[in-house]
């Protein structure tokens, strides 16, 4: 099994020439996976309740160092379940905040497994994107 393949989309996107599904290949497949769990609240999924991260919720909790520290582990542990590709250590995840917009920034620094190669996805996250 490679682990360099061509994935679907997930915004589902279609050829209007041929009529095929567009696909995407190797590492913008992977960074695709990786913003679809954290983009995707755990529950959210009819087929699968545990997919997913609970970034939002994170949105209206007292900012502080535990806070962080949690939503580390807990980005970590959803992209290393559902993202058989990669691998990423709690202390590979950086966060920062600004409190008074509830918006959190995540920077995921992740490891494709049995390569040397090194990836990094940023990701925003803001209450707007919730209403």
């Amino acid at each position: 099994m490679s682990l360099f393949t061509t994935d679907i989309r997930h915004d589902k996107e279609f050829s209007l020439i041929s009529g095929e599904t567009v696909t995407v290949g190797n590492l913008d497949g992977i960074e695709e996976c990786i913003g679809l769990i954290l983009r995707t609240a755990r529950g959210e999924m009819f087929g699968d309740p545990d997919f997913g991260c609970n970034l939002y919720t994170y949105l209206y909790e007292y900012d502080g160092a535990i806070l962080h520290r949690l939503i580390k582990e807990d980005v970590a542990a959803s992209v290393n379940k559902w993202e058989s590709r990669v691998h990423v250590a709690p202390e590979e995840v950086e966060t920062s905040s600004r409190p008074n917009e509830r918006t959190i920034d995540v920077t995921v620094n992740y490891h494709l497994r049995n390569t040397d190669y090194i990836g990094t996805y940023s990701f925003l996250i803001n209450r707007s994107d919730r209403l």
